[in-house]
């Protein structure tokens, strides 16, 4: 291989890892956003699954017993974090698998 012939090589590798990590990027975003269960009580949780916000609607109280809201804030917060966790461990299977892309760059890296 000609030393150009390797530059091109790698140059096309780098561009496929940035469109790669560009797509998963997406995907990683695209997870941290799903229906909320409750139309009174909505969490968001970051990219590494930790509660980033919890609200609840000022008339919640009204509407429910404390009891029921309490139930109903466990069962956003459970149902939140387990799409969450379906969702990456969904993208860092296809991004990063034993059947992804990565593996070809993998082997590209042992050649040299």
């Amino acid at each position: 291989m000609t030393d150009d012939e390797y530059v091109d090589t790698v140059t096309q590798g780098l561009r496929e890892s940035r469109s790669w990590m560009a797509q998963f990027n997406d995907v990683v975003q695209r997870a941290m956003q799903f229906d909320p269960v409750s139309d009174v009580v909505a969490a968001t949780f970051d990219g590494d699954g930790y509660l980033q916000d919890l609200v609840i609607d000022p008339t919640a109280p009204a509407q429910y017993t404390h009891t029921e809201l309490e139930e109903l804030i466990t069962l956003v917060l459970r149902d939140g974090s387990a799409k969450l966790r379906e969702a990456m461990r969904k993208a860092v299977e296809r991004y990063f698998g034993t059947d992804s892309a990565w593996r070809e760059m993998d082997a590209l890296a042992e050649e040299w």
